[in-house]
C-alpha cells in the first residue's frame, strides 16, 4: 500500500507592519539600527548551502542600506523509497516587503535584494514523498514561534527544547502581557504564517494571517492596562507586543502676578458722578490677569469689576483691585465723595433803594441759603449784573448808586453753577 506523508515546515515569516489595519497603533524599532540580521528557518529534512548548516534559525547580519545576494542549494538527492522531493523558498524583510527568490534549477534558488531596509527572513520548506508497505514513516512538522516583547512582561513563555531538530515546545491556553513600570501597552501583533500547497504547479506559497484582525476575540482588554491574547494554537506565529513610555502631561506654566498697578492713586468725585480707573498688572505674559475689584464703603462709593467707580453719598472710600491667582497682590485707590450744592436761596428777591435817601434807604443786605445742609462748600460768591447802579461786597450788603435796574447774585463757589438773584430798583 502507498502511503504519502508530507514533511513541511510552517514557517513564520517576521513582519514590522501589522498587514491590513490593527486595533493597536504600530511601532518601529529599526530606526537607527545600521546591521540587520538574516534569519534562515527551515525544517531539518532541508539541507542547504551558504554556511547556515544544521542549526535552526541560524544567524547572519549584511549592511543596512546595502544590497544583499545569497544563494540557497537543497540537497536534491532521494533514497530508494523517495518517490518524490519538491523545495520552495520564501523571503521576506521585516518591513513587510516580500522578495520572490530566482529558481536557477531545481533546488537551486538565488535570493537578490537590492536594498536592505529590515531584517531578512529566508523561509525554506521541504516535502517528500515516500513509499514503504511495511512503515508508515511520519513525519513531525517543525514549528517556530518568534515572541518579541518589547517593555513587556508575559504570563508564559515558549521554551525551544530541541533548536537542531527544528521541534519547539510551546504552552497552551491564553498568555497574558503587562506593561512594565511606566509603560503602556500600543501594539499587539499575532501573525500566522499558513503554508499553501499548490497541486498544479507542484509548489508552495505562503499565507500570511492576521490574527488579531480576523478574530477580533483573540485579544481581551483586560481594562487595567494589560491585555490576554486567547488560545491561538495551530501552526508557526510570530508574537510581538510593544509597549511605549507613558508621556506624563506637562504642567502648563503659570506665571503669577508680582505687582498690581492703577493709573490713580486717589480721585475726588462728586455725589452722582462716575470715573472710570485702570489696573495693569507685572509680569505681562501673567496666566490670570483678572482682578477683582472692592469698595471698603459701598454707601460712599460702588465699583464695577471694570473698574468703574460711582460716588454714592458724601465720605471717604477705600477701592481695592485684588489679583485672583493667589499671588494676593493688591493695589488701592482713595475715593473721596464731595456733596455738591443742589440750590441756593436768597431771603429776599426784590429791593428797592434811594439814592438821596438816609443810610437804610441806600443800603441792603442780603443772605443766602445753601442746599444741602450736608453740602461740602456752602460759600456764595456775590456779584452786580450792573455796577454803575448798584454795587455789593462779600458779605451780601447792597449800595445803590445811580437810579435804573439790576440784579445781585449769589453763586455757589463749589463750582455746581448753582445761583440765585435778587432785583435791585434805584430810584
Amino acid at each position: 500500500m502507498k502511503k504519502v506523508v508530507s514533511i513541511l515546515l510552517s514557517v513564520m515569516m517576521i513582519m514590522s507592519v501589522v498587514v491590513g489595519t490593527s486595533v493597536f497603533a504600530d511601532s518601529t524599532n529599526n530606526t537607527d539600527k545600521k546591521m540587520c540580521k538574516v534569519h534562515c528557518i527551515y525544517s531539518s529534512f532541508a539541507f542547504v548551502e551558504e554556511g547556515y548548516n544544521f542549526l535552526t534559525n541560524p544567524v547572519k547580519e549584511t549592511e543596512k542600506g546595502k544590497p544583499y545576494t545569497t544563494n540557497i542549494k537543497f540537497n536534491t538527492n532521494v533514497s530508494s523509497n523517495c518517490t518524490r522531493s519538491e523545495f520552495n523558498v520564501a523571503v521576506i524583510m521585516g518591513d513587510g516587503t516580500i522578495i520572490e527568490p530566482i529558481l536557477v534549477s531545481r533546488g537551486n534558488f538565488l535570493v537578490v535584494i537590492p536594498d536592505v531596509v529590515d531584517d531578512i527572513y529566508i523561509c525554506i520548506n521541504g516535502i517528500s514523498e515516500h513509499k514503504d508497505d511495511d512503515v508508515i514513516i511520519t513525519g513531525n512538522p517543525a514549528k517556530l514561534f518568534v515572541w518579541n516583547l518589547n517593555n513587556v512582561t508575559s504570563s508564559e513563555e515558549y521554551q525551544n527544547k530541541e533548536p537542531h531538530s527544528g521541534h519547539y515546545a510551546y504552552n497552551f491556553g491564553t498568555e497574558t502581557y503587562a506593561p512594565k513600570e511606566g509603560y503602556k501597552i500600543t501594539s499587539i501583533k499575532i501573525l500566522e504564517v499558513v503554508p499553501c500547497y499548490d497541486t498544479l504547479k507542484n509548489e508552495y506559497t505562503y499565507e500570511i494571517i492576521d490574527r488579531v484582525n480576523s478574530d477580533r476575540s483573540i485579544v481581551k482588554d483586560n481594562g487595567d492596562g494589560t491585555y490576554t491574547a486567547l488560545d491561538y494554537m495551530g501552526g508557526s506565529y510570530y508574537i510581538e507586543v510593544n509597549a511605549e513610555p507613558i508621556v506624563q502631561p506637562t504642567k502648563p506654566t503659570v506665571n503669577k502676578i508680582t505687582k498690581v498697578a492703577l493709573n490713580k492713586k486717589s480721585v475726588t468725585l462728586n455725589k452722582g458722578k462716575s470715573t472710570t480707573v485702570k489696573a495693569t498688572v507685572t509680569p505681562a505674559n501673567a496666566t490670570n490677569k483678572k482682578l477683582k475689584w472692592t469698595t471698603s464703603n459701598s454707601k460712599v462709593a460702588t465699583v464695577s469689576q471694570s473698574g468703574k467707580i460711582i460716588a454714592k453719598s458724601r465720605g471717604i472710600a477705600i477701592i481695592k483691585a485684588m489679583s485672583t491667582d493667589g499671588s494676593n497682590k493688591y493695589a488701592n485707590l482713595k475715593v473721596t465723595v464731595k456733596q455738591p450744592v443742589t440750590s441756593v436761596k436768597l431771603n429776599k428777591k426784590s429791593v428797592a433803594l434811594r439814592v438821596k435817601g438816609n443810610a437804610k434807604q441806600k443800603t441792603v443786605t442780603l443772605k443766602a441759603k445753601v442746599y444741602p445742609n450736608n453740602a461740602n462748600n456752602k460759600t456764595v460768591k456775590w456779584s452786580t449784573s450792573k455796577s454803575k447802579i448798584a454795587i455789593v461786597n462779600s458779605k451780601g450788603k447792597v449800595t445803590a448808586k445811580k437810579k435804573g435796574t439790576c440784579y445781585i447774585i449769589a453763586t455757589a463757589k463749589d463750582g455746581s453753577k448753582k445761583s440765585a438773584k435778587c432785583k435791585i430798583t434805584v430810584k
